[in-house]
């Protein structure tokens, strides 16, 4: 997707950030993928909010407007989402995250994430910024998933499945294998796969991979 990769990359340099994340969301933040990263950290900093289940880009989305912390060690950051401010601070080093819902059609399609080393507030000629780019992803993100549901191969993914197979559905099947197997609520089994990764310090993407291709033994865990 080269133009969203283009315009993750201007809004670097755009809003004044150390680096940016495009991700799409469906179904209350519970689906996502990303899109693009800028560098690792980026894209660890939407990894560990898929695998923790919290963070800034999760709630944008779900509120449908931005979130801007530029302090992931304040008090009110460290109470709304402890497990991940204490990850991206620990692990990572960033101490700003900025998130912005990504429109289009009066649809939301996703979240571009942003980061800061340091602890810094947006100011308002950058808050403007990041929001002018959010519109311009919205037509650009939608037109690129259109070209790459057509180039699917419609005898794996058919048509009425949807215009976009998420990278990460391996975590969806996995939970639903896990709840059956264990005789949990979908829910029950997505905490305690998020909870497994937490543990082991794996991505949630990894750990569901495993399971669905029979390579991992969470899956033949007994319930307990």
């Amino acid at each position: 997707m080269p133009n969203t990769n283009r315009l993750a990359a201007t809004s670097v340099d755009d809003v004044g950030v150390d680096g940016a994340a495009v991700a799409i969301m469906t179904d209350a933040a519970r689906s996502r993928d990303l899109l693009c990263a800028t560098d690792s950290v980026a894209a660890r900093i939407d990894e560990l909010q898929f695998t923790l289940g919290e963070g800034p880009c999760m709630d944008a989305f779900v509120g449908g407007e931005s979130i801007m912390t530029a302090d992931l060690g304040e008090e009110t950051a460290a109470a709304k989402w402890p497990a991940f401010s204490s990850e991206v601070l620990d692990e990572v080093g960033v101490r700003g995250v900025f998130a912005y819902p990504i429109f289009a059609g009066g649809a939301q399609l996703g979240v571009l994430e942003l980061y800061r080393r340091q602890t810094s507030a947006l100011t308002s000629a950058q808050n403007t910024a990041a929001h002018v780019l959010t519109v311009r992803l919205g037509a650009v993100v939608l037109d690129e998933l259109e070209s790459y549901r057509w180039s699917l191969d419609e005898s794996q993914y058919p048509r009425w499945e949807g215009s976009y197979r998420f990278a990460r559905a391996d975590v969806h099947a996995a939970v639903g294998m896990l709840s059956i197997r264990w005789g949990t609520s979908i829910a029950d089994a997505g905490l305690r796969l998020r909870a497994r990764a937490y543990a082991e310090s794996r991505s949630i993407s990894s750990m569901a991979h495993d399971i669905v291709h029979r390579h991992g033994t969470l899956a033949d865990e007994d319930a307990s």
